[in-house]
C-alpha cells in the first residue's frame, strides 16, 4: 500500500471489471473471467466497426451524428470537450471529415469493433450464458458505476450488467460530477498512462470545484519514480497520503527542513544615534504589515522592478525551467524556446502536468489548452508575463476603414525564376535580354527518352523538350523552418522554395522574422497543384502520414503562415495562369479592409512531372522550341516555365511609420471571369 484509501471507485468500460475487484465486489477470478470472455465475445464482431474520439461535448456530438443516427453511436462521454463515437467504418470518417471541417480535434481509435453501440447486441446472448455463475457479492466501498451515472450495489455486477457495460453509452463526465457534488474532492487515475485526468481536470474547471486529478504512470515511464512523482505531486495538492507505510520498512526517517531565511536588516541600538535607531525600529512593523497585506506570488516579486527585457528573460528561464523538470531534463539542458511543445515531446498527460505547475508557481489560472493555444515555450513565456503584470496588449484588430488615400505599396520581395535566384539577377537577365530556357531538367526522376517523341506517335509524351526550369528545386534547409527531414521530403518543393522565398521577402524588408510571431500578416499564394510523389495510399513508409500536409495545396499558405506565426488570412489561390494575380488583387484587398497589417503577395509553380507538357502537347498548344512569339507570325505556342515570386505589401501610412523601404504601388487591381468563351481554357477578348 502507498497509504492511499479509496472512499469510492469509478471504472471506465472494461476499468469497471478492475474497479469492482478494488472495491471488493468481485473475486480475481471472476474479475479475470469477465475481462477475457468479454474480449473472446468481441472477436465475433471484429472487423465491423470503428471507434474515434472528438474534442466536441455530448450536444454537440448527437447534432453532428444526426445525419447518421442508424449507424453511429455516442459511445462515450468522458468530459465537456471528449466524447467517443462509435459505429459503421465509412460513416465514422463521413462523420470525421465534417467534425474537422466545423473545427474539431479527431482521432481515429486503434480498434476494429464497435463496442457501446448496437453491434453490440450481437454477442448479447454469449455472454449472458458465459458470465451466469459469477458471484458478485455487495462491496465495502462505494461503486459509482458508468453505466448508471450514480452509486450500485456491487451484488448486481452480474451477467446482464457486465453485457450493459459493453453495450451502453460510458457515462463517465456525469458520475464524475455526481462526485463532485457529493463532495469527493481527490481524484487517482490508476492506469497504464492517463487518459481521463485531463477530461476530470476539465470537469472540475467547469464546476470551479476545489478538487484535484492526478494519474499515476506513463507511458514509456512506468516504473517506481514516476509511481512516488505521481504520490508526490498529489500530496502537494491536498492528497492524503500516509508516507508512514509508504517507507515502510526502508529505514527513512523525518528530518527537520531549514528554517525560514530570514530577510535580515540591522537593528542595533547606537548609544550615539538614539534618534535614528528609534526610527528604524518603529518603521519596522509596519513594513512588516505592508507585506503580509499583499502576499503576491514570489514569482510576480520577482519581475517587479525589472525592466521589460528583464522580465522577459525571467518568464522564459521560469518556463524553460519547468518545461525541463516535466520532461526529466537535466535542469542545464538547452531547450530551444522557438520549438513547439509538441516537437520538444509533450502530449495530453505532460502538457496537463507543465500547466498545472505554472499555475502553481506563477499564481495565474490558465486553461487546460495553454499549450495549444501557446504552442512554443517562448510565446507562454510571453503570455505569462502578460497575465502576471495585469497587462493587456493592443493586439492589432481589423478595423474596416476607408483607405482611399492609403495606398497600398511593395516594402519587400524575392523571386527565384530560371536562370535569376533574386529580383537583381532577374533584372540582369531582362535587361541582358538573356534566354533561361534549357532542355527537360536531369534531376527529377522523368524518363526523358519516353516522354520526348517530337512525332507524338505514342501517348503519354512531348513533342517539346524545353521550358523554364529552376535549378535544384530538391534542395533545401529544412532544420531552419524546424521541419524534419522526412516531413521535407514529403513536401511539395512548391512548399519549400516559397518558404525561402517568403523568408527573403522580409529580410528584404528589413524586417526579422523572429518578430512576426504573432502578427496579422497576411498570406495569399497563387499555386497548381503538381502531383508531387506518389498517391497518397501508394506512399512509402518513409514519408506516411507527412504526404496529407505536404502536397495539399491549402497548406501551400498554410504552411508559411504556421512557420512564421503570422496569425492574418491564409488562403491558396487556384485561378489557373491568373493565380498570382489573384492572390496579390486579395491581399491589396485584405489590407484595405483592414483584415491583415502586411501582407505576403505569391505566385509559385514547380513542375515535380512532366504532365504539363504531355496534356498540353495534346492540345497542340506548346511551342516546340520552348519560346512564346507573342504577336509573331512565327507563334507556335508557349513554353511552360517555373519559379516562386513573392511581394511584401502594406499600407503606405505603415511603411512611412515603420520606416520600410517603399519600391512600388498598386495602383490597382479588379478581377473577372470570362463567363461562356469559346472553350473552357480558350480566353475572351472582350471579358480581358
Amino acid at each position: 500500500s502507498l497509504g492511499v484509501r479509496p472512499a469510492a471507485v469509478v471504472g471506465h468500460s472494461q476499468g469497471e471489471i478492475a474497479a469492482a475487484h478494488v472495491a471488493g465486489a468481485l473475486s480475481l477470478e471472476d474479475a479475470a473471467r469477465v475481462v477475457a470472455l468479454r474480449s473472446r465475445a468481441l472477436l465475433a464482431i471484429e472487423g465491423l466497426g470503428a471507434m474515434a474520439s472528438v474534442t466536441l461535448g455530448r450536444e454537440d456530438t448527437e447534432r453532428l451524428l444526426r445525419p447518421w443516427a442508424d449507424t453511429l453511436s455516442v459511445a462515450v462521454v468522458n468530459g465537456p470537450a471528449a466524447t467517443v463515437i462509435s459505429g459503421d467504418p465509412v460513416a465514422l470518417d463521413e462523420a470525421l471529415a465534417r467534425a474537422e471541417a466545423e473545427g474539431a480535434r479527431v482521432r481515429r481509435l486503434p480498434v476494429t469493433y464497435a463496442s457501446h453501440a448496437p453491434q453490440v447486441e450481437a454477442v448479447r446472448d454469449r455472454l449472458l450464458a458465459e458470465l451466469a455463475d459469477i458471484a458478485p457479492v455487495s462491496a465495502p466501498v462505494a461503486f459509482h458505476s458508468t453505466v448508471t451515472g450514480g452509486v450500485l450495489d456491487t451484488a448486481a455486477l452480474d451477467a446482464e450488467y457486465w453485457f450493459r457495460n459493453l453495450r451502453s453509452t460510458v457515462e463517465f463526465q456525469r458520475t464524475a460530477e455526481a462526485l463532485i457534488t457529493q463532495g469527493f474532492g481527490a481524484f487517482v487515475e490508476v492506469s497504464p498512462h492517463p487518459v481521463l485526468t485531463a477530461s476530470l481536470t476539465d470537469i472540475i474547471g467547469s464546476h470551479g470545484a476545489d478538487a484535484v486529478a492526478v494519474g499515476t504512470l506513463g507511458r514509456d515511464d512506468g516504473g517506481p519514480r514516476r509511481l512516488l512523482t505521481s504520490l508526490a505531486e498529489g500530496h502537494v495538492r491536498g492528497l492524503s497520503v500516509d508516507w508512514s507505510a509508504v517507507f515502510a520498512g526502508t529505514g527513512a526517517d523525518r528530518v527537520p527542513l531549514p528554517t525560514y531565511a530570514f530577510q535580515r536588516r540591522r537593528y542595533w541600538l547606537d548609544s550615539a544615534a538614539t534618534g535614528a535607531a528609534t526610527g528604524a525600529v518603529d518603521a519596522a512593523p509596519a513594513h512588516t504589515e505592508d507585506e503580509g497585506a499583499a502576499q503576491p506570488s514570489a514569482w510576480l516579486r520577482r519581475l517587479e522592478g525589472l525592466t521589460e527585457a528583464e522580465q522577459r528573460r525571467v518568464a522564459l528561464r521560469s518556463v524553460l525551467a519547468h518545461v525541463a523538470a516535466v520532461l526529466g531534463h537535466s535542469a542545464d539542458e538547452e531547450i530551444d524556446p522557438t520549438v513547439s511543445f509538441r516537437d520538444l515531446g509533450f502530449e495530453s498527460l505532460t502538457a496537463v502536468r507543465l500547466r498545472d505547475q505554472l499555475v502553481s508557481s506563477v499564481g495565474v489560472e490558465l486553461p487546460k489548452t495553454v499549450l495549444y493555444d501557446f504552442p512554443t515555450p517562448q510565446i507562454l513565456a510571453r503570455h505569462l508575463r502578460e497575465e502576471a503584470l495585469g497587462i493587456r496588449t493592443e493586439t492589432e484588430t481589423a478595423e474596416r476603414r476607408d483607405t482611399g488615400d492609403d495606398p497600398i505599396v511593395i516594402v519587400g520581395m524575392a523571386c527565384r525564376y530560371p536562370g535569376a535566384d533574386s529580383p537583381e539577377e532577374l533584372w540582369r537577365l531582362v535587361e541582358g535580354e538573356e534566354s533561361a530556357l534549357s532542355p527537360f531538367p536531369t534531376d527529377r526522376g522523368w524518363d526523358l527518352d519516353r516522354v520526348y517523341d517530337p512525332e507524338m506517335t505514342r501517348p503519354g509524351t512531348s513533342y517539346t523538350r524545353y521550358g523554364g526550369f529552376l535549378g535544384k528545386p530538391g534542395d533545401f534547409d529544412p532544420e531552419v523552418f524546424g521541419i524534419s527531414p522526412r516531413e521535407a521530403l514529403a513536401m511539395d518543393p512548391q512548399q519549400r522554395v516559397l518558404l525561402e522565398a517568403s523568408w527573403e521577402a522580409f529580410e528584404d524588408a528589413g524586417i526579422p522574422v523572429g518578430d512576426l510571431e504573432g502578427s496579422t500578416t497576411g498570406v495569399f499564394v497563387g499555386t497548381m497543384g503538381q502531383e508531387y510523389g506518389a498517391r497518397q495510399h501508394e506512399s512509402p513508409l518513409e514519408v506516411e502520414g507527412f504526404l496529407l500536409t505536404g502536397v495539399a495545396t491549402s497548406v501551400t499558405s498554410g504552411r508559411v503562415a504556421y512557420t512564421f506565426g503570422l496569425n492574418g488570412p491564409a488562403v491558396t489561390v487556384d485561378t489557373a495562369c491568373s493565380s498570382s494575380s489573384v492572390a496579390l488583387h486579395l491581399a491589396v484587398q485584405a489590407l484595405r479592409n483592414g483584415e491583415c497589417s502586411q501582407a505576403l503577395a505569391a505566385g509559385v509553380t514547380v513542375m515535380a512531372n512532366p504532365g504539363t507538357f504531355i496534356q498540353f502537347s495534346r492540345q497542340r498548344a506548346l511551342s516546340r522550341d520552348g519560346k512564346c512569339k507573342s504577336f509573331s507570325a512565327a507563334a507556335d505556342g508557349f513554353g511552360p516555365a517555373e519559379g516562386v515570386g513573392v511581394l511584401l505589401l502594406e499600407r503606405l501610412s505603415d511603411a512611412r511609420r515603420l520606416g520600410h523601404r517603399v519600391l512600388a504601388v498598386v495602383r490597382g487591381s479588379a478581377i473577372n471571369q470570362d463567363g461562356a468563351s469559346n472553350g473552357l481554357t480558350a480566353p475572351n477578348g472582350p471579358a480581358q
